[in-house]
């Protein structure tokens, strides 16, 4: 009878009767608990009706009965994508391939996922192999071309994405992304002039203003080290902007004219200008969670603040889990627009404007910890920052501040802009005033598709 009914039900999946067959397979799986492939068939039809939950749990029973199963893993992964739980989707689709290397869907999930994970080169080989498979989606061949182009293969970028944009004419963020390719490739080779109209040509309806682009391209270029091109777009912003103080910056940074950590009028309006893509950006592409980090040391020291201070919070990142650790939390950042995006948030009982060492030496307030993520980059030698905690922490307050670190003597300046620090020099200049608690190594985020790397530490102002 159990087989018969399976049977009536595969039938009725095939005519579109989704309801009727799902009723038929739970009385098949109640009547056979010890089969696993019709549990497996009722958690499919389950998903097709965005029953995922109950999918899951029919799947885990029929994966107990019989491991071996490639279709049931692929519809794991499937459902693991949709719930946002990349690593087990991540397992259930390498699973999927060992069970059966052939699978195509296995392939291309694995590529799109790897996307979602910041991890482009694993992203670019499993999308490859999806297409040499012959999987002709235009949605491949656009992340294909995502993937190539943050891996910095310019070049290899510019064959999927013109394939995306063929099939899919009015995808205007496409059409960009070609034009973009298009633009860096050319100026890497030639003059900027004959970049825009690489870019205006590859783009056509699509395309935006000349100052949008060519501020992109500097930045891409900057990023992915192509100096010499970098220096020739800059130049041409300058020419056409000369009033532009954050290209100005930059452009001397390059050309290695720049010296001191740019003024706050000039990070102001970097940011300013950065805080609408801000957040995607940086989580998103270059996958930074120092936030998370940050908490788990925090929380490892069991301890409650009353008054929490956040140096350079930009839009409030750290915002949620700062405030879960208790107390009245301010923040603090040169950019209005930053703070606004913070500001939605809600977590900080103050936000405000202004230059984080000015606001310590201007302030009478103590604090029992100061947080300073993702600042140091901006200011240079670390001494003033250092000075200026320990005069507002509260006697055993704690202070915990991240650095890009490199093998310098105590700073550096690089062509980016920002500055990185020797660790050492940082633990020498701080044990004067601090007891270090930890110091962790660790990535700060991915540039130009490489980890950056970086310490996070936290110290304990001594009595």
């Amino acid at each position: 009878m159990p087989v018969a009914l399976r049977y009536l039900a595969l039938q009725l999946w095939q005519e579109g009767r989704l309801a009727d067959a799902i009723g038929i397979l739970r009385h098949v799986v109640m009547l056979a608990p010890g089969q696993a492939q019709p549990m497996a068939e009722l958690a499919s039809l389950l998903v097709a009706t965005d029953r995922n939950v109950e999918a899951l749990n029919y799947l885990a029973s029929s994966l107990q009965l019989n491991p071996n199963q490639p279709a049931a893993w692929l519809t794991v992964a499937t459902i693991c994508v949709a719930a946002g739980d990349l690593s087990s989707a991540e397992n259930a689709f390498r699973t999927t391939l060992e069970l059966d290397p052939s699978s195509v869907e296995a392939i291309t999930g694995l590529g799109l996922l790897h996307i979602r994970l910041v991890r482009f080169s694993e992203a670019v080989a499993h999308l490859e192999a999806a297409v040499n498979r012959g999987v002709n989606a235009p949605s491949v061949y656009a992340c294909l071309g995502e993937a190539h182009f943050h891996t910095g293969d310019f070049k290899r970028a510019l064959g999927p994405l013109r394939k995306a944009v063929e099939a899919l004419p009015e995808e205007g963020a496409i059409a960009r992304k070609f034009a973009l390719a298009a633009l860096v490739v050319t100026a890497i080779e030639y003059t900027v002039e004959d970049a825009l109209r690489a870019y205006q040509a590859a783009a056509g309806q699509h395309a935006q203003n000349v100052e949008s682009v060519l501020r992109t391209s500097f930045q891409v270029l900057c990023g992915y080290g192509y100096r010499e091109a970098g220096i020739r777009v800059g130049a041409a912003l300058i020419e056409r902007f000369p009033g532009d103080a954050v290209i100005g910056y930059q452009l001397d940074a390059l050309r290695g004219r720049a010296k001191g950590p740019a003024p706050s009028d000039v990070i102001a309006a970097g940011f300013d200008r950065y805080a609408e893509t801000f957040e995607d950006h940086l989580t998103g592409v270059l996958g930074y969670d120092l936030p998370a980090q940050a908490y788990a040391v925090l929380a490892d020291t069991g301890i409650s603040y009353s008054r929490l201070l956040d140096l350079g919070c930009g839009t409030g990142l750290a915002g949620s889990s700062l405030h879960a650790l208790g107390g009245f939390l301010i923040g603090v950042d040169v950019s209005q627009k930053m703070l606004e995006k913070a500001a939605v948030r809600g977590n900080y009982d103050r936000l405000v404007q202004g230059d984080a060492i000015q606001y310590l030496s201007d302030n009478d307030e103590y604090f029992d910890l100061v947080v300073a993520l993702d600042l140091a980059g901006y200011i240079g030698p670390l001494a003033p920052l250092f000075a200026a905690v320990a005069s507002r922490l509260t006697p055993g307050g704690l202070f915990i501040v991240s650095i890009e670190s490199a093998a310098c003597e105590e700073c550096e300046l690089r062509p980016s802009g920002r500055f990185v620090h020797n660790p050492d020099a940082m633990l020498a200049l701080a044990t004067s005033r601090f007891s270090v608690i930890t110091k962790l190594s660790t990535t700060l985020r991915h540039e130009a598709n490489n980890p950056v790397s970086g310490t996070l530490a936290l110290f304990r102002l001594r009595p």
